[in-house]
């Protein structure tokens, strides 16, 4: 009868622990389900952030080079006369324009000259009395058209139309380029998105309807008609929910769309769950494994010790967690001996896990990295961060400490190294498009007088005389117009701060781009009573974008002219140095002070010279950051030099085997 008893109690217990562990495991489950769904969510929304920044970047590039063409088509206007005599008075125009087509009509519209064939605009010039109703109708004296700053690439011709005293003088703009009109909008970046092979469908609609959708896209749900969409549309906050799309399951994110132009409104992004579905058969597996285990351990426990079993079965699970966490997991007991130290610890810390359990905590940690021995001495936890040196270099942690019941502590370090990277990465991305909206607004305020300027100085030049200080004048007209090409020159560097920067690398001979920047550099230098010695001791083969490499190394060597007096001396040597390629710039001119070291290759910052903007230089920077190199700056009492690396280089014959 006892044993019965005893049978039925360990069968009550069996099945009343194996419910709870079950219930447990369906939390468990729940739990994972979330967190994995959480987890695509935020993967997939940092995706979408980052193409939409690129659209934004994209979509200023269009509206500046909007602002350029109708900058332009206003600065031509100078070379226009009052009256057009001959077909040669409208060729001159294109030349000194340099516009593609400029026609010369009668008062009714009909041509009666032009610089070209135009077959391009053939159909524009048929109806062109329509197409510029308030020039021929005497309403207004010039005309833009074509120019759109919303819609930067849609519309017809873009160009200018000005009533002369014998007619009208049309001047076409140069079109966008194959490029701007197929590769840089923002469709094509959206589209880029959608080219993943995770992506199932893209798109973007508002109330009117669908704006973009990638071909997959049949059928979908309208924006009125769906209380998810408009929750996203209203509100403006992204959410996520799983749907059904071609008999597929899919993970579908929306997310609020900033208008860019037409593109406006709530994106959807449908993500394959193949590999969520196989991840959480995966992990719903090893649960089963594991209910098993825990299962036969019960049976075990009861049998031979209960309890001293459940103990066990919990410690191994706590230490498997610990093992695997992201994150470095160090505890101490009462006595401050390390109790527990997990494998991220040790491979964060560089310390070996077998020889620090059970020492002293401040023997191994002696700076008391982790705040354990404050913890203990106080009794509260703390959260801090930190910046310590690990096998990784200089790496940032997270840390959280706490006190044990036991009298110990514990402490959680994790590493968010690579979170602060990105939010920095971002940032920059942020100030470069800012310093695209100020480069617009340069270019629109400055050019146009400064064109005037220009024009003046060049015809005071070529048409006026005075009668006595002949000499004074041409020296005041030649400084006049040297100023007016260093302020131009300001104004495309602002400019070219807003270009996309991308490199597009190819593998090629360096030496002639090497020599061109050495006798380009040997002019200049020269020019300037300086003395110029080159070293090239490099002449094999590397992975560069042409014209983005001479443009560092111009202007690499620019400075190093501008910062020399006459007299010193300027060396420009290429070598091969421990795997890289190191072109070095180096001149005798004053040592760039403590102050602005600490600063170059940041916009704004020059290396000291007078005059100096900084572009040129962050420009170099940055070219070399997108060649995956570096400049390396060195000053000296005796001089400064400049050294941009490139890295892996490669021979010739080493490619072409590989």
């Amino acid at each position: 009868m006892k044993i019965q008893t005893r049978g039925n109690r360990l069968i009550l217990i069996l099945l009343a622990i194996l419910l709870v562990v079950i219930a447990v495991e369906w939390y468990a489950l729940r739990a994972a389900r979330r967190a994995f769904s959480e987890l695509k969510f935020r993967s997939g929304l940092s995706a979408a952030e980052v193409m939409i920044e690129a659209c934004r970047t994209v979509y200023g590039f269009q509206v500046l080079r909007e602002f350029e063409r109708e900058s332009r088509l206003v600065s031509a206007l100078a070379f226009v006369p009052d009256t057009i005599r001959t077909g040669r008075d409208v060729e001159r125009i294109e030349r000194s324009a340099q516009v593609p087509l400029v026609v010369f009509t009668d008062f009714e519209g009909n041509i009666v000259h032009r610089s070209a064939s135009g077959g391009e605009f053939y159909s524009w010039l048929v109806d062109i009395r329509a197409n510029l109703p308030d020039i021929y109708d005497n309403f207004a004296q010039t005309q833009l058209f074509g120019i759109d700053l919303e819609l930067p690439l849609e519309g017809g011709p873009k160009g200018i139309a000005v009533r002369v005293e014998n007619g009208v003088v049309i001047l076409f703009a140069p079109e966008p380029t194959l490029h701007e009109r197929e590769e840089l909008t923002v469709g094509r970046m959206i589209g880029r998105l959608g080219e993943n092979p995770e992506v199932r469908y893209l798109a973007l609609q508002d109330e009117t309807g669908f704006i973009f959708a990638t071909k997959s896209v049949q059928r979908m749900s309208s924006l009125s008609a769906d209380d998810f969409l408009l929750d996203v549309h209203e509100t403006g906050a992204p959410n996520y929910r799983y749907a059904e799309f071609s008999g597929e399951r899919v993970f579908e994110m929306a997310l609020s769309f900033p208008q860019m132009g037409r593109y406006r409104g709530v994106l959807r992004i449908g993500l394959s769950t193949a590999d969520y579905d196989r991840l959480f058969r995966g992990y719903v597996l090893q649960i089963g494994v594991i209910l098993l285990l825990v299962i036969f351990a019960v049976v075990g426990a009861l049998m031979v010790s209960y309890r001293a079993r459940r103990l066990s079965a919990q410690v191994r699970l706590s230490d498997a967690v610990v093992s695997e966490m992201n994150a470095a997991c160090v505890a101490v007991n009462s006595s401050g001996n390390i109790s527990l130290l997990n494998p991220m610890s040790a491979m964060l810390f560089g310390i070996s896990q077998k020889e620090a359990i059970g020492r002293s905590y401040s023997s191994v940690f002696p700076s008391d990295e982790l705040g354990l021995e404050r913890v203990i001495a106080t009794g509260q936890g703390m959260s801090a961060r930190i910046e310590v040196e690990t096998k990784k270099g200089a790496r940032i942690l997270d840390v959280s400490a706490g006190k044990l019941s036991d009298g110990g502590a514990f402490a959680v370090a994790e590493d968010v190294t690579d979170i602060i990277e990105l939010k920095r990465e971002a940032a920059s991305l942020e100030h470069l498009r800012a310093l695209g909206e100020l480069a617009a607004g340069v270019a629109h305020e400055i050019r146009n007088p400064l064109n005037a300027i220009g024009i003046v100085a060049q015809r005071l030049s070529g048409e006026f005389r005075p009668t006595e200080g002949e000499e004074e004048y041409s020296d005041m007209l030649k400084n006049l117009r040297a100023e007016i090409s260093r302020l131009d020159n300001i104004v495309r560097e602002f400019i070219g701060l807003s270009a996309p920067m991308a490199p597009e690398l190819s593998f090629a001979p360096l030496e002639p781009l090497i020599r061109e920047i050495e006798r380009a550099g040997r002019l200049r230098a020269e020019g300037s009573g300086i003395e110029f010695e080159s070293q090239i001791e490099f002449e094999g083969k590397a992975e560069f974008d042409e014209n983005q490499l001479k443009k560092a190394l111009f202007n690499l060597l620019k400075n190093a002219v501008e910062a020399t007096p006459s007299g010193g001396k300027i060396v420009f040597s290429v070598r091969e140095q421990n795997g890289e390629i190191h072109i070095s710039v180096w001149d005798s001119g004053a040592p760039v002070p403590d102050k602005i070291m600490k600063k170059l290759g940041k916009p704004f910052v020059s290396a000291g010279k007078e005059g100096g903007t900084g572009i040129g230089l962050f420009v170099a920077f940055r070219i070399a950051k997108d060649h995956r190199g570096r400049i390396d700056v060195e000053t000296t009492e005796e001089g400064t030099s400049f050294t941009l690396v490139l890295p892996e280089i490669k021979s010739s014959r080493g490619r072409n085997e590989s």
